[in-house]
């Protein structure tokens, strides 16, 4: 794929209070993030915000909300993964925005590959050793450099010398990382906890233990677990998420 940005001249945008609702939005995600304490309080908010967003306005351009503004939009849904879906629509959107110079293509380049198996753009990856870092696979490596360049991404090398920084703190076994990737990438299902039963995939199942051997049977690596009534006893919520965890499952709360 080959595009072609445009700078557009810096003006006022036109929607200067979404543009702050989306800044304001993105320092609470960022200072939740910081502080190293659950997110599901904030992705599953922002995400729902972020919807609504789209369906108003479709996606918000520079024009729109400024270029911190678009950066930011673009970072909540970085964090959207819970909704792959989503994440890949909104990349339709950024996609005839770029050429425009109302999108920006180092944003769509993480998303993309956020998304994408093979990546395209070398962003996203894993850490081998405590000391090494290295890039999930990505198409065409011949013309990866090139592309990294034209999205006004610093060389590979750069890059990896960067990301080796984090590995001291955020080395996990390959094969546990490599689980989580194919996870992130699936779409997931819905699990309804009900007081009569657990719902997922059209089967109804009365324990976490049974809805632990339904979704290895199904090969299903991500949940998002919804809750049908209060009175669902909170050791249910517990050991499905203890579960999952143990499975390496990637599980969210969805109100």
């Amino acid at each position: 794929m080959s595009l072609t940005v445009l700078r557009v001249n810096a003006a006022e945008p036109t929607l200067p209070a979404l543009r702050d609702e989306l800044l304001a939005m993105v320092e609470v995600d960022q200072a939740s993030r910081k502080a190293m304490v659950s997110n599901k309080d904030v992705d599953g908010p922002h995400l729902k915000r972020l919807q609504e967003v789209v369906v108003q306005y479709g996606w918000p351009t520079f024009a729109m909300v400024g270029e911190d503004g678009g950066h930011a939009a673009w970072l909540l849904a970085q964090h959207a993964d819970r909704d792959i879906r989503f994440q890949r629509k909104v990349l339709a959107l950024m996609e005839p925005l770029l050429a425009q110079g109302q999108a920006a293509l180092k944003d769509y380049a993480y998303l993309y590959d956020r998304t994408h198996d093979p990546q395209r753009y070398a962003t996203q990856g894993l850490c081998i050793s405590r000391e090494q870092w290295q890039p999930f696979e990505t198409e065409d490596p011949a013309g990866l450099a090139e592309r990294r360049k034209v999205a006004g991404l610093s060389s590979l090398d750069e890059y990896v010398k960067q990301m080796n920084g984090i590995c001291a703190d955020g080395y996990l076994p390959g094969s546990s990382v490599l689980q989580f990737r194919k996870a992130q990438l699936s779409e997931g299902e819905d699990v309804v906890v009900a007081t009569d039963g657990i719902v997922v995939a059209g089967e109804t199942v009365q324990t976490p233990e049974e809805l632990m051997k339904l979704l290895a049977a199904r090969q299903i690596l991500k949940i998002r677990v919804k809750t049908a009534s209060n009175q669902v006893h909170y050791t249910t919520i517990g050991k499905i998420i203890y579960g999952a965890q143990r499975a390496g499952i990637l599980v969210t709360f969805v109100k």
